[in-house]
């Protein structure tokens, strides 16, 4: 437990109300928690210059009238916990004021380092309880700023800025990165003014994670000298040391087959799991722009459209652009926390399924293994910052015996975002959807066509063969696939089309019938092994027509 004071604070009177440790919360807490090392960090934080001539008068520190920029000090201090071998096990800190924000930029620079020692600070915090710490900027900090030729305004004070660029990255940086850990994040502002000032009010008290900052009877100096034991400070100390610091986390497991995974320090499992791409893409640039920007958004999406239509190749397409398939791609992403891919057709809709599947992906299979699948996927995806797709959305329809979607997703956070591929449009609000509603046009079907076929499909037969598929993508990609292969000729499978008076692909209603007699033309030369592998896959589908899974199995 690491406490650090602000400014024109040290580290041991910013802590205590009277004279002696007696007197001091971060000793009430030692005491009453032996197996916990606590700390206080000492550093220059003068709000002034002026306290440097002070010193030729009246008895002052050596640190008097001096201060350090944000950056520079949070360097020094990270050096300095790493030296005494603090990060090498779980942490806890606990900030009043400007020690708020050297707490947030000292943890920054530990994510950004190379040295893993350094690294270890960031992967082993597991609370942060912020004391009146202005994350926005102090307005008091701005009037000393304004007057600095009269005050002597100190690099520390000018980093307190109000809305200060620096604070303002700062602010989104800690936002973006606190549920990687996850981070327990509280934080507590000032009720009463101090010599009739209120440096830190209830907006710019805001952390942006966890739950809304509490204001107390205190000001700003009172706030971080608590005067019995059971003072509300000292009680979310203690909930957040027995909560998350002196709980123990269970260690990674191994991850699921065919799951793409980073190991972080304490965390679990950081899967990266994209759907499928298509083999080629054409068209849908419109969707594809409001997919990609609502993801770059942080922003929960259903992607709605019939069967067959490219809900999954959309999908993956603005993913790609979004976390990429690198690990260092998906750490600067809006989803840090990782990307979880679920497939419903799987799991026949059933909830309890798909939710011991989503906690085995983010914390092992060994995570709370006595606890109801509803409790593990609840804790494994508490506070983090993570994207799940689900595919096949309309398997969650409520309907014998199947979840409904809303209780798929109760056991998200509110940090968590989802991703929805289905065939229902009442799933989701229409704001927050893309629909597919048309198949893809002329010019964009003539492009896939030729790409897949290799141009091997020419003149009429061509043209007949584009009007029977009708824009259809999959129809698209199956047909031309077929042709290039030389698994058929062109002017047989027109023949045989118009013979079989198919229903029409644009009827979403009939399609699958259309669809299912292309796919079994198109495995009609595979062996029975193969045929009865397929079959086995269209069974775990459990759906009409179960194109997620034959399309991966082709």
């Amino acid at each position: 437990m690491v406490f650090i004071h602000g400014l024109g604070g040290d580290a041991l009177t910013t802590w205590r109300h009277g004279e002696d440790e007696a007197t001091s919360w971060p000793h009430w807490l030692g005491q009453e928690f032996p197996q916990v090392g606590v700390w206080s960090l000492g550093y220059a934080a003068s709000p002034t210059k002026w306290t440097r001539f002070l010193r030729w008068f009246f008895k002052h520190g050596r640190d008097a009238g001096h201060g350090m920029a944000l950056p520079a000090r949070a360097l020094q201090a990270l050096d300095l916990m790493v030296q005494h071998g603090l990060g090498e096990r779980p942490l806890f800190f606990i900030c009043h004021s400007l020690g708020g924000l050297v707490a947030k930029q000292l943890l920054r620079k530990s994510f950004d380092a190379l040295e893993a020692r350094w690294r270890n600070v960031f992967a082993n915090v597991r609370a942060v309880l912020f004391l009146a710490t202005p994350h926005a900027g102090a307005e008091l900090a701005s009037l000393v700023d304004s007057f600095r030729i009269v005050f002597g305004a100190t690099l520390t004070i000018q980093d307190l800025r109000a809305h200060d660029d620096h604070l303002a990255d700062l602010f989104e940086w800690y936002c973006d990165h606190a549920g990687d850990v996850p981070i327990q994040t509280a934080s507590y502002y000032e009720g009463r003014p101090y010599k009739g000032v209120t440096i830190v009010n209830p907006t710019s008290a805001r952390t942006g994670v966890g739950t809304d900052p509490v204001g107390l009877d205190e000001d700003h100096i009172s706030i971080a000298k608590p005067r019995q034991r059971d003072a509300q400070v000292c009680s979310a100390a203690r909930d957040l040391l027995q909560n998350y610091l002196l709980t123990s986390r269970p260690a990674p497991a191994q991850a699921p087959p065919g799951a793409h995974t980073q190991s972080h320090s304490g965390s679990g499992l950081i899967p990266h799991e994209l759907p499928p791409a298509a083999e080629e893409f054409f068209g849908r640039q419109a969707e594809l722009e409001r997919l990609t920007g609502r993801l770059r958004s942080n922003k929960s999406t259903a992607v709605v459209g019939p069967a067959g239509l490219g809900k999954t190749a959309l999908a993956a397409k603005a993913l790609l652009a979004v976390v990429s398939d690198t690990s260092v791609a998906l750490a600067v992403s809006p989803f840090p926390g990782g990307v979880v891919y679920l497939d419903l057709y799987t799991f026949h809709g059933e909830a309890e399924a798909a939710w011991n599947t989503l906690a085995n992906k983010l914390a092992g299979a060994g995570f709370m293994e006595r606890s109801s699948a509803r409790d593990r996927a609840t804790e494994a995806c508490r506070a983090r910052r993570l994207l799940v797709i689900i595919e096949g959305g309309e398997e969650a329809d409520g309907k014998d015996g199947r979840a409904g979607i809303n209780e798929l997703l109760s056991v998200l956070s509110p940090q968590n975002r989802w991703l929805l591929l289905t065939r229902l449009n009442t799933q989701a609000a229409p704001a927050e959807s893309v629909e597919l509603r048309e198949a893809l046009d002329r010019e964009d079907s003539a492009r896939l066509f030729e790409v897949l076929t290799k141009g091997r499909v020419t003149a009429a037969v061509r043209d007949r063969t584009l009007e029977l598929l009708e824009g259809h993508p999959l129809a698209l990609t199956w047909a031309a696939n077929l042709l290039a292969l030389d698994d058929d000729d062109p002017e047989r499978l027109v023949s045989d089309w118009v013979a079989e008076r198919l229903p029409k692909l644009s009827d979403p209603r009939e399609a699958a019938h259309t669809l299912e007699w292309l796919f079994n033309r198109s495995v009609r030369g595979l062996d029975d092994a193969a045929r009865e592998a397929l079959a086995a896959a269209a069974l775990l589908a459990h759906s009409p027509f179960p194109l997620s899974a034959i399309g991966a199995a082709l």
